[in-house]
């Protein structure tokens, strides 16, 4: 995972798509367990595999859809929190997170990324 841009970049390269036109889905502590959030370029965050991306890339230029897993607690390793089994609740949260999280795709694909931070900000999450 820490090192997803080599095969973001290899899948970039064979079917011939831009960097600006990749889009990245990935976890984000900041974002509250189910939360999503819609980003156009701007830097990792302190992600790995979002850091790994933007080198293989050789740009921050890219979307990402972001999906909250919420922040560990404060004596747990963020590592091992990030890879841990959800709990039952967060699973109840996510589900309907990731029907979400389709549906914003679909629109930055088809109406681009400023439409879905505009459409999909506003509404509370499921």
């Amino acid at each position: 995972m820490n090192v997803s841009g080599r095969v973001v970049e290899a899948l970039r390269e064979t079917h011939g798509v831009r960097s600006c036109d990749v889009i990245v889905v990935h976890d984000d502590l900041d974002l509250p367990v189910g939360h999503l959030r819609v980003k156009s370029g701007g830097g990792a965050g302190g992600h790995r595999g979002v850091q790994s991306v933007c080198a293989a890339l050789g740009t921050e230029a890219f979307v990402r859809v972001k999906i909250g897993i919420g922040r560990p607690p404060a004596d747990a390793d963020p590592a091992e929190f990030v890879l841990a089994p959800f709990t039952r609740a967060e699973r109840d949260c996510l589900e309907p997170a990731m029907l979400r999280a389709v549906e914003i795709l679909e629109c930055v694909i088809r109406d681009g990324a400023r439409e879905a931070m505009n459409r999909y900000h506003r509404r509370a999450p499921a």
